[in-house]
């Protein structure tokens, strides 16, 4: 059975308030880690013309370590399938990739915090140029899927985040539309 991811992203106005209601909650985040994200597309795609399921694929080097995920998106930027694996070589993922006319579009540089609350995954991030966000994910199979979302929002709020100031926009769109003025800006 396949997993859905459910995420909920917000800017982060505010770091130290934020980081304060952690603290209250007893919520640890890791130390940073940079995390360099290539993302690709089909040959002749741009995020501007993405159809619904069509796959978006990364190649994320943290460190010395290398992963790759396929996504695809069900019901929206923030219901997606995702696979992901570790690779040896990012260097020859990405030469693959490119045989199969699987082509970079935008690379992605954040400084990264992990962190937990009530089983749900928190990511504290600083996104080179576009800003400081707080990403909550949690990943559920397709039985579980409504009432997961549901319990995500209800963390959301019970940490003072608005649902209604939820960022539907991936931080790979967002740059993309920041250099190249798209829709998202």
């Amino acid at each position: 059975m396949v997993n859905r991811e459910f995420e909920l992203k917000f800017t982060v106005p505010d770091e130290d308030a934020l980081l304060n209601i952690f603290r209250q909650k007893d919520i640890r985040l890791s130390s940073p880690v940079i995390q360099i994200d290539t993302i690709f597309l089909r040959k002749g795609r741009t995020f501007d013309h993405l159809e619904k399921g069509e796959p978006v694929i990364r190649i994320r080097q943290e460190g010395g370590l290398f992963m790759t995920t396929i996504k695809k998106y069900k019901k929206g930027i923030s219901d997606r399938v995702e696979v992901e694996c570790e690779i040896n070589d990012g260097s020859t993922f990405h030469e693959y990739l490119e045989l199969l006319d699987i082509l970079p579009v935008i690379v992605v540089k954040k400084s990264r915090m992990k962190g937990s609350y009530k089983d749900i995954s928190i990511c504290f991030d600083h996104v080179n140029d576009l800003g400081i966000f707080l990403e909550m994910e949690i990943i559920t199979d397709e039985h579980h899927a409504s009432r997961e979302m549901e319990r995500l929002k209800g963390v959301a709020t019970e940490l003072g985040l608005n649902i209604n100031n939820v960022i539907g926009v991936p931080y790979d769109v967002m740059l993309y539309d920041k250099i190249t003025g798209g829709k998202n800006v």
